[in-house]
């Protein structure tokens, strides 16, 4: 009881209008607890239930799309090495030789590098 004493005293003590603002106070205060709790048991968003359930498909799909990565990564690495191939074949290494290396290096996809073969021509 004399845990609550001291306050109580405190808040009688206050006058009319503290009196009302202390008490406005504490009801937004409780306001936005229910709030919260109530926002956290509707929230919308994926279960774990739905997760587990589809989490094998998931899987799944994300190893096939890291093979289709790795096959595209080595293809374009191919790509490179036959263009470097290229354009190192020519008998001096100028200054246009070595941009035209920069590009390649660059370039990221097979449609960038086809697009630089037939711009250099090879």
């Amino acid at each position: 009881m004399n845990l609550w004493k001291k306050p109580w005293d405190w808040y009688k003590g206050l006058p009319w209008w503290g009196k009302i603002l202390g008490g406005i106070l504490l009801l937004a205060i409780l306001i936005l607890a229910v709030l919260s709790i109530l926002s956290k048991v509707f929230a919308p968003g994926p279960r774990i239930t739905a997760d587990l359930k589809h989490k094998k498909t998931v899987d799944e799909a994300l190893e096939g799309h890291e093979e289709l990565r790795k096959k595209l990564e080595e293809t374009v690495r191919l790509k490179k090495r036959v263009l470097y191939k290229a354009i190192n074949t020519a008998e001096n290494i100028d200054a246009q030789t070595l941009e035209r290396r920069k590009e390649i290096g660059a370039a990221t996809s097979m449609g960038e590098l086809d697009e630089l073969q037939k711009k250099l021509g090879l």
